[in-house]
């Protein structure tokens, strides 16, 4: 069964000001509560870690320094009071399912077929509360898979408000092309002026 923190939920789906939805692939490893959160600010800051880029993006502050400034509180804790209570940003996911054992292959297919279905169990409602706002919010869909599989649910819900971008990963970005690709919606601030 999918899973998104219920407080979380409640929240987004009562916050009258949502301005950006950012909406991730899939968990990495373990299925954390909050999409691109991460138990322990420690652990956000792996190198490798997309939540780290998704804050930097946001804030045009390195993970290093929000954590220091932030210390008193969990990343948890900082993406539900400061991101979504404050700023009104969204994290969900297009899946809920994390790998487990499976391979790269049958974990994308499952993505692929998972996707509409946690669209109907968990975001459709969210984006769709969310969108009975004024105004409405963008929503960034990461990825190519999410693109995929959730544009044409995303335009029916809100209009005009989708942007595609690269996932926020680092990996794959030797060629110039993919990084530049990149920095347009991951680099240090570029997301700032939604908050």
């Amino acid at each position: 069964m999918p899973q998104l923190d219920s407080n979380y939920k409640s929240l987004a789906l009562k916050h009258k000001n949502v301005k950006l939805i950012i909406i991730g692939d899939s968990p990495y490893k373990i299925n954390m509560p909050i999409p691109f959160a991460k138990a322990s600010w420690e652990e956000l800051s792996n190198p490798i870690c997309s939540g780290a880029y998704v804050l930097q993006a946001l804030t045009g502050t390195w993970i290093h320094a929000l954590a220091q400034e932030h210390q008193s509180m969990t990343p948890t804790q900082y993406f539900t009071d400061i991101l979504l209570g404050t700023h009104g940003v969204v994290f969900l996911n297009g899946c809920y399912v994390d790998q487990g054992n499976l391979s790269k292959a049958k974990y994308k297919a499952l993505k692929r077929k998972r996707m509409p279905k946690d669209w109907n169990k968990v975001n459709r409602q969210i984006v769709n509360q969310i969108a009975k706002n004024d105004p409405k919010p963008s929503i960034i869909l990461c990825g190519e898979l999410v693109q995929e599989a959730l544009s044409q649910l995303i335009d029916r819900a809100v209009p005009g408000k989708r942007i595609d971008a690269r996932h926020p990963s680092t990996l794959g970005l030797d060629k110039p092309t993919e990084y530049q690709k990149w920095l347009r919606h991951w680099g240090p601030g570029a997301l700032h002026s939604f908050l």
